[in-house]
C-alpha cells in the first residue's frame, strides 16, 4: 500500500476475476501511460537526470547460473529463449524513457471500483529499448501484455513485435534467476517465475 496513491496491488489471482471490461480499461490506461512516457522529450529526460535502466545479467551468467536450477523440461526451452535473446538484433524503436517496471506491486488498484488509481516506484524508470517496456505486465498476466500492447499500438501506430517480447521476457527472467542463483531466500520465487 501506498500513503498517497489509493489502492493495493494487482497479482494474477486478482486480475483472472476481473471483469472484461475492467481488463480492458486496465490495459488501455497502462497503454496510455507508457505512450505519454515514450513521447517526452529525451533530452529532456537526460537533463532532469534520468539514465539507462538497470542492465541484466549477461548470457554467460544466464546459462552457467541459471538454466543448472531448472528441471530438464524447463532447462531446454530456456536455454533456446537465450539463443533466441543472444540474437536478437537491436529494437527497431531504438530507446526511449520509459517506465521499465509495470508489474502489478507497483500499481495501485482498486479493487473495489476495479480500476488503477496510479502506478509507483518511478526508480527504475529510465532509457531501454522501447520492447522492453511491455514484459513487466507479464507478472501479472500475458492477458494484460497483450491489452495493453494492442491499445499502444493503436495510440502510438507502432507495431509491436509479440515474439521480441516474449523473448526479452524469459531473458529478464533469466537473468533474475541468475543474479539471486545463490540467495535461498529468493531463488524458489525465480524459479517459478521462469517456469511460468
Amino acid at each position: 500500500m501506498h500513503e498517497k496513491l489509493k489502492g493495493v496491488h494487482l497479482v494474477t489471482a486478482d486480475y483472472d476475476r476481473l471483469p472484461e471490461a475492467a481488463r480492458q480499461r486496465l490495459g488501455e490506461r497502462l497503454a496510455r501511460l507508457y505512450a505519454e512516457l515514450h513521447r517526452l522529450d529525451q533530452a529532456a529526460m537526460l537533463a532532469a537526470g534520468a539514465g539507462p535502466v538497470g542492465t541484466w545479467q549477461p548470457v554467460a551468467a544466464m546459462r552457467e547460473r541459471a538454466l543448472p536450477m531448472l528441471t530438464a523440461d524447463i532447462r531446454q526451452k530456456a536455454a533456446a529463449a537465450i539463443d533466441a535473446f543472444e540474437q536478437l538484433p537491436p529494437d527497431p524503436y531504438g530507446k526511449t524513457y520509459g517506465f521499465f517496471d509495470g508489474h502489478g506491486w507497483n500499481m495501485a488498484f482498486d479493487h473495489t471500483n476495479q480500476q488503477l488509481t496510479g502506478m509507483y516506484d518511478f526508480a527504475d524508470s529510465g532509457f531501454a529499448p522501447v520492447h522492453q517496456e511491455f514484459i513487466y505486465a507479464r507478472f501479472v498476466s500475458p492477458d494484460l501484455t497483450e491489452r495493453i500492447i494492442s491499445s499502444y499500438e493503436v495510440l502510438t501506430g507502432r507495431t509491436i513485435d509479440r515474439r521480441r517480447v516474449e523473448i526479452l521476457t524469459a531473458a529478464h527472467r533469466l537473468s533474475e534467476l541468475a543474479e539471486l542463483a545463490d540467495n535461498p531466500e529468493h531463488v524458489r520465487i525465480m524459479v517459478e517465475s521462469v517456469e511460468n
